[in-house]
Order: C-alpha cells, then sequence, then structure tokens
C-alpha cells in the first residue's frame, strides 16, 4: 500500500504498473491510497496581509490538510506499509514552484514525524521513503534542497521510543493552538483603530518667510547681495566737508 502528497502520483503510477505486469490475484492484490494536498487557497485575508503572514497561514493550511484529511483516511485504511515520495520542491526557495508554495524544512519535517508515529500505530513503524524531487540546489550544502532533505532523514532516523504516540485529538490540539499563534501575530500587525485616532495630528511646517533659506527648516536669513563700490562712494562723500 502506498501514500503519499502532490508530488507522489509517479510512484503510484509505478505501483499500477507493478500490478499489471505481475497480474496479482484479487486476494493479494495492491491497494493505493491515492492522497494529495492542493494547492494554497488564499481568502480575502491572506491576500491584504503581508507576505510573511500570507506565507504561515499557507504552511498551516497545508498541515491541516493532512490533520483533518490525510491522517484520518490513513488510519481507516490502516497500511501494511507506507512508501513515500520524498519531494522538496515545494520550499519557499525552491524556484520550480514559481513563488507559489511556501514550505520550509520545518514543514518536511513535522510531516515525515507525524507519518513515522502514524506508522508506528498502523504497520509497526515500516516506511519506506524514496527521493522524488527538489530541485534549488544553489550553495551545494546548504541549499534548501539539502536542508530539506535532512530535516526529512533526521525525522526518519528518530527512534520511536521518542516520539509522542500518534493520535489525531493530539493533531486537533496542535492545530489550534497555531491558529492561536497566527491570529496574536495578525493582532498585532493590525494597528489599533482606537491608538490611532488619538494620536496628534502631525506637526505643519511654518510658512516660508521672504528672504528666509530652507522653508521651515531653519531661521538663517539669506544676505542680499551688496555693492561694495557703491558703499564706499556713499561713505567717502558722507565724510567729505
Amino acid at each position: 500500500e502506498g501514500a503519499g502528497g502532490s508530488g507522489a502520483q509517479g510512484t503510484a503510477r509505478s505501483l499500477l504498473e507493478l500490478q499489471r505486469v505481475f497480474a496479482a490475484p484479487p486476494a493479494s492484490a495492491l491497494h493505493i491510497l491515492d492522497v494529495g494536498v492542493p494547492l494554497p487557497s488564499p481568502g480575502p485575508q491572506q491576500e491584504e496581509e503581508d507576505k510573511g503572514l500570507a506565507e504561515l497561514a499557507y504552511r498551516l493550511q497545508w498541515r491541516n490538510f493532512f490533520r483533518e484529511d490525510i491522517f484520518p483516511r490513513l488510519l481507516d485504511f490502516q497500511p501494511d506499509l507506507l512508501l513515500l515520495s520524498a519531494g522538496f520542491d515545494a520550499h519557499r526557495k525552491d524556484s520550480i514552484n514559481g513563488g507559489y508554495i511556501a514550505l520550509v524544512e520545518e514543514d518536511f519535517e513535522w510531516l515525515t514525524a507525524e507519518l513515522c508515529a502514524l506508522a508506528e500505530r498502523c504497520c509497526s513503524g515500516r516506511v519506506v521513503s524514496s527521493l522524488e524531487g527538489g530541485y534549488q540546489l544553489g550553495g551545494g550544502c546548504c541549499s534548501a534542497f539539502a536542508r530539506s532533505v535532512k530535516a526529512h532523514v533526521a525525522a526518519l532516523a528518530q527512534r520511536p521510543q521518542s516520539r509522542e504516540p500518534f493520535s489525531l485529538s493530539r493533531c486537533r490540539r496542535e492545530a489550534e493552538i497555531e491558529q492561536e499563534h497566527l491570529q496574536r501575530l495578525r493582532d498585532r500587525a493590525r494597528p489599533d483603530p482606537v491608538e490611532a485616532a488619538e494620536l496628534p495630528p502631525a506637526p505643519v511646517p511654518p510658512p516660508a518667510i521672504e528672504g528666509e533659506e530652507g522653508a521651515g527648516e531653519g531661521r538663517k536669513r539669506r544676505r542680499s547681495q551688496v555693492d561694495y563700490v557703491a558703499l564706499d562712494k556713499e561713505l567717502r562723500k558722507a565724510s567729505s566737508p
């Protein structure tokens, strides 16, 4: 049995081809649970938010789709084995998604840990992961792809005893906490209308005064041009008898 996210279509097709080639009898046929995560569908509030908040809102939307749709279906299905098509081109720095998806390494690590915990409950922890994609290689071992693979493998290597047992109730509580955190960030970013109304009016610069330099910026009086030749003649004329 196989399950995966939006990048698992190739794996599903391969399994269907194996089933056709080997012509397995109905009693032992492969059963494939085809699940996937839709692309982000931002609401009016997300469209008006700054980029950071909008990206966080989509990341929580992405996680909640697993919590509310994929995880319950996996529990009902009770797989004997989880096959993961581990693709990382949904990373926010991977140019192949055109900046439309905003996942980070933490999201891949979270999903891997949740699937491993679910596998412990369903199929004695049997999980097979196959590298599927990820194209942001600039930076080598510090690239978005490398960091995502590292996070994924670290979650796979975590000892089962150190994982919190999987439960849908825990997933729901985590979703509530994340949503409360997002709302606090939104409230903090939104200006308080009462405080905005109580702000004093902005100071009005003083009007320009003729003969001054830099209206409203200083009080230095501009000097007029002096005709020193004419001034000398006047002084001589005044001093003569």
